[in-house]
């Protein structure tokens, strides 16, 4: 097992092997891909338990309240200090099941959407111990709004689903309704859901029962709906790569467009305060809608990397990137936002390599991280090596790291794991 590779989506995860385990794989190998074959995760069917995780990741979800930033990195929940005036800092970290894809605040509560673990509810009473106190279970969970007792999930192959949370101990579906394409987030206003579905555009959904949702009326957009947000008459749709789509939605059973604007890179999330959109799309868009068929971009920065979420109250603005982690933005003057903090965080996992006790990781931009599994219930980072590049792949022979990136190969020392050099 010494030189074990596997590639990751986000952190690192450590499976404890059963003795057949090799001879297991080998002889399956060949119809590894086969539909009646596959397991569902990576764990089913093939002897193995997760042992201990590795969960921070890129920037992927944000939700504010004052100072107090909760923000998804990879399957971490972090709970940063970020006001405008000194340095951010980590007050409190809560490792999830799995990648956080949407937050909502409610009182002393946490919502979050947390993709293959569905809705995890987070006692945050004591933010520097935040704590799971209740679990709806699904699947491909995208996004979370909380409004009253209700819980509304978008969820992705599954549609709008409904969830009482009024006891947050113990949170139950009380209606769903299937919807098409790949749900990706909802906005509710009253009694009505607006519901984003990538390859489907918007719904628009009645929850005055919230036992039996129903479809009222839809607008199917030209791309790809990532992200919704409801302001008066007008529901405003992040489309990827056909920009933000403005909808009247006066008449809720027969939305239409009105106004477009589309932007240099894919429009991911949004935010609609008065008369602005702040629109997500590897950085910050801030686009004039006060006419809205006549959408205007009057305000950009594009800090690098996709954007994943993006929380606003007019004055600040927070993203959060994959490459950049968490942003914090003054767009007091919208014409001209202004990057005033950032916490990063690690990117992407393409490939690790195993030596030893230790755990080496290639995490494209942020280079190469090196893990102790000494105690594989808790890896804990010992060393890092970040020239700048982008590191994909890596093996390990003897006391040297193979490694590839953007600009080619580079082949490190790692006699002592804590300091890899070139």
């Amino acid at each position: 097992m010494k030189h074990l590779q596997q590639t990751f989506v986000f952190g690192f995860v450590l499976f404890a092997l059963s003795d057949f385990l090799t001879t297991a794989l080998a002889a399956a190998a060949p119809n590894w891909r086969d539909a009646d074959r596959t397991p569902a995760f990576p764990g089913d069917g093939w002897n193995l338990s997760v042992v201990g995780h590795w969960s921070d990741g890129p920037g992927t979800a944000v939700a504010v309240c004052g100072d107090t930033v909760f923000a998804g990195s990879g399957a971490t929940l972090l709970v940063l200090h970020m006001p405008d005036f000194s340095l951010p800092y980590e007050i409190g970290r809560l490792t999830l099941p799995s990648v956080l894809r949407g937050i909502d605040l409610a009182g002393d509560h946490v919502f979050v959407a947390d993709d293959q673990a569905g809705l995890q509810v987070v006692n945050i009473s004591d933010v520097e111990n935040p704590s799971v106190v209740g679990v709806y279970q699904t699947y491909w969970t995208r996004d979370v709004e909380v409004v009253g007792d209700y819980a509304y999930l978008a969820n992705s192959s599954n549609g709008l689903v409904i969830v009482d949370v009024s006891d947050p101990a113990n949170p139950s579906e009380v209606g769903a309704l299937g919807l098409a394409g790949s749900v990706r987030a909802v906005c509710v206003e009253g009694n009505v859901a607006f519901v984003a579905s990538a390859n489907a555009g918007l719904f628009v959904v009645d929850v005055s029962s919230a036992s039996s949702p129903v479809l009222i009326g839809s607008y199917d957009t030209p791309g790809n709906a990532y992200g919704v947000d409801v302001r008066g008459d007008y529901a405003y749709v992040a489309d990827y790569q056909q920009g933000l789509r403005v909808i009247d939605i006066s008449t809720p059973s027969a939305p239409v467009e009105v106004g477009f604007v589309t932007f240099v890179a894919e429009a991911t999330c949004l935010r609609v305060v008065g008369t602005y959109a702040y629109v997500g799309c590897s950085g910050i868009n801030v686009v004039d809608v006060s006419t809205p068929s006549n959408p205007t971009v009057v305000g950009v920065d594009y800090p690098g990397g996709d954007t994943n979420d993006l929380w606003t109250d007019g004055t600040t603005a927070f993203l959060a990137q994959d490459y950049a982690g968490v942003i914090r933005y003054d767009v007091t003057t919208p014409a001209a936002p202004a990057l005033e903090r950032q916490w990063d965080t690690p990117n992407y996992t393409f490939s690790a390599a195993v030596d030893g006790d230790y755990a080496y990781l290639a995490c494209h931009d942020d280079g190469i991280t090196v893990l102790d599994i000494l105690d594989p219930s808790t890896p804990a980072v010992v060393g890092h090596y970040a020239p700048g590049y982008g590191a994909t792949d890596i093996i390990i022979v003897s006391d040297r790291a193979y490694t590839t990136w953007s600009d080619g190969l580079r082949v490190l020392d790692v006699t002592n794991p804590a300091s890899p050099t070139e």
